[in-house]
């Protein structure tokens, strides 16, 4: 747990290295035991990280897998309000332009 708090630290501080390093790292223990909910979350975060050092397709796709396991795990509902889709799609991803929400 402590790992993720870490990661998520690094991400409120946009320390973006440090913000993978945490996430893989608690990938790989979580992986290792079988949390599957931790390794949705931390498969966002990585995502997040390398969509914010510009390798946008990549991260947005680790994002997407991250939110379908946690869909999938009845962790996250699909029918939310439209401001927690919004924030979903994290629209300042590439250059402050929209390059795709994470919900089709």
């Amino acid at each position: 747990m402590a790992l993720l708090f870490e990661g998520y630290l690094h991400r409120f501080q946009r320390e973006l290295r440090q913000v993978e390093a945490a996430s893989a790292q608690r990938l790989s223990l979580s992986e290792e035991q079988g949390f599957a909910y931790a390794c949705d979350l931390d498969c966002g975060l990585i995502g997040w990280a390398r969509a914010q050092l510009g390798r946008t397709v990549e991260g947005i796709s680790l994002i997407r897998q991250a939110l379908a396991g946690i869909e999938k795990s009845g962790a996250l509902r699909t029918d939310a309000n439209p401001r927690e889709r919004e924030w979903r799609s994290d629209r300042t991803i590439g250059s402050g332009r929209i390059v795709g929400g994470f919900y089709p």
